[in-house]
């Protein structure tokens, strides 16, 4: 029996599409950029030649370039505009939902379309990431166009425009982020197992993607090469904040992370762990469902094993992609429940504690009580020192992966701020501060706590002391 949701699905879809596009654009401008962000602001500033652009990325970054040429693109075409950082990457978040609802449907002829749209729109993991102005929303978008598509063509005569779509959607994924390649590796492993079951060959899938996985390996290799020398040179001054997972980390897989508090996700890693035992049969007969749940086990087995032989690679973030997907596998699994009183009880409960969590997180807080910094208060710190009979600052930059590019990147950001909030502070280097005062800026989030002052002007006397959120100013002269 299939369970009756009113109103009509389609509109239902624009009403929680509604939702997502609110929470995900409301206030997206409220907290102030973070480290990330910012770099990702510098290198895709459009005024940079291109491969201007490549160097400071190259300097600063350790992600792929795609991301930033996205945002370089984007800047040129809207302005170069610090308030226009975060617009892109939640636009692919919304979009997201509509491609969640769409994969949803064409696995199942069943509503669970409609509880998948419904939790895609409400996780607050993919609301926070959307007003980011980071990779992950595109990424996670990416993932399921790609395997939307991959879906489309296991059928016996494929289009030419879903060929050309699944193409363009997988190459482009897997040129946004390293981790990319566990879900063409896992595409491999279900038409392989299919191949061993069935003894069926899909011969112009394979070709397609043998084809993505030589221009991977030709776009990766040099970059994996790159990136372990930088670490095996720098680990301990760039990577020694990423650990390997604890025995917690078993308990919970960043269930915690994507769906709220660690009593929502034990709530949902709980009720898959539950619906896969129950549907064994579905996976031992290969349906799609098996595919997307290669896909999650190979995102968290591949990293955890390199990570435990090499060096830690496994964050949240990096397989954020996985989120979806497990909303995806929950929702439909749900639908397997033969009885309709369970299945109304569970699809509700999942809905009712998820719109619950809502009440304790900023993004929904925010429009009935005052929001709380998350993140560097720069404007803060800008205009305090603007504020001041001192108008110069220097930066406490150490430890980076390149100080100076990191210094260049903040400096680009505080010019915005001071054109956005009309301020008129000034940077200026150690090797100009004589006996004139000058602000210290310390990020918190790139430094130690208590930022101690530079070794340059390490003997100096701090004569004022102020902390904003993650931001110490301290005001010094000789």
């Amino acid at each position: 029996m299939r369970l009756s949701i009113n109103p009509s699905p389609q509109l239902f879809l624009i009403i929680i599409l509604s939702i997502g596009i609110i929470l995900r654009f409301y206030n997206i401008n409220y907290d102030d950029l973070w480290y990330d962000e910012i770099i990702s602001f510098w290198v895709s500033n459009p005024e940079h030649l291109l491969t201007e652009s490549l160097k400071i990325h190259k300097d600063i970054e350790i992600a792929p370039f795609t991301f930033n040429l996205f945002l370089r693109f984007f800047y040129q075409i809207f302005g170069y505009e610090v308030d226009f950082a975060r617009y892109l990457p939640s636009f692919f978040s919304v979009l997201t939902i509509f491609v969640a609802y769409k994969l949803a449907k064409l696995l199942d002829k069943n509503n669970s379309f409609l509880v998948v749209a419904t939790l895609v729109s409400l996780n607050i993991f993919l609301i926070n990431y959307a007003q980011e102005q980071r990779v992950y929303s595109i990424l996670i978008f990416f993932s399921c166009l790609s395997l939307l598509f991959f879906f489309k063509l296991l059928k016996k005569n494929i289009k030419f425009f879903d060929t050309f779509i699944f193409f363009s959607a997988t190459l482009i994924l897997v040129s946004l982020h390293l981790f990319s390649l566990f879900i063409v590796f896992s595409y491999f492993v279900y038409l392989g197992l299919i191949f061993l079951k069935e003894k069926k060959i899909f011969f112009k899938l394979n070709i397609i993607l043998g084809i993505i996985l030589i221009v991977s390996l030709a776009f990766y290799i040099p970059y994996i090469l790159s990136f372990s020398e930088n670490l095996n040179s720098n680990l301990d001054v760039n990577y020694s904040w990423n650990k390997n997972p604890s025995l917690k980390f078993f308990s919970n897989f960043y269930f915690s992370n994507y769906f709220g508090s660690r009593i929502m996700g034990l709530v949902f890693l709980l009720t898959l762990f539950f619906l896969i035992y129950k549907n064994k049969s579905m996976f031992i007969n290969l349906e799609k469902h098996m595919l997307i749940l290669i896909i999650v086990f190979m995102s968290y087995f591949i990293p955890i094993c390199f990570g435990y032989l090499f060096k830690p690679i496994l964050l949240p973030r990096y397989i954020s992609y996985t989120v979806v997907l497990i909303i995806i596998l929950i929702s439909s699994l749900l639908f397997k429940i033969k009885s309709t009183n369970l299945k109304i009880f569970t699809i509700s409960f999942l809905i009712l504690i998820t719109i619950g969590n809502m009440f304790t997180e900023q993004a929904f807080k925010q429009f009935y009580k005052k929001r709380v910094l998350g993140k560097p208060a720069y404007t803060q710190a800008v205009r305090y020192i603007n504020s001041s009979s001192t108008k110069n600052y220097s930066l406490k930059i150490e430890k980076m992966k390149n100080n100076t590019a990191t210094s260049n990147a903040i400096i680009n950001y505080i010019q915005h701020l001071n054109k956005k909030h009309n301020t008129k502070i000034k940077f200026i280097g150690y090797d100009k501060v004589s006996y004139q005062s000058v602000w210290i800026l310390c990020p918190i989030d790139i430094n130690k706590k208590t930022c101690p002052l530079p070794n340059e002007v390490k003997k100096f006397r701090v004569l004022k002391e102020v902390y904003f959120n993650s931001i110490n100013l301290k005001l010094i002269q000789k």
